[in-house]
């Protein structure tokens, strides 16, 4: 994973730290929100998942930052 990679997945943790708050996100609402092509957030979801920032529920079809995840966000001044 090289820089601009990290750096998008944790853009696209923030923005799910934010639509959270609302509801439990899937990935489609989340590519909307934020603005990007499916095939972007899925990566970027793979990403966040192998480091644990985020958790799937593959019955609902939702994602949503884990612990880890939202003390990232914390420490960043959001969620």
């Amino acid at each position: 994973m090289n820089e601009d990679d990290l750096v998008a997945a944790v853009a696209l943790l923030l923005k799910l730290a934010e639509l959270d708050a609302e509801r439990p996100c899937s990935p489609a609402r989340l590519a909307k929100q934020a603005g990007l092509p499916m095939s972007a957030v899925l990566r970027d979801l793979a990403v966040l998942d192998e480091m644990g920032l985020v958790e799937r529920d593959a019955a609902a079809g939702t994602v949503r930052p884990s612990a880890e995840g939202r003390a990232w966000c914390a420490q960043l001044g959001q969620g």
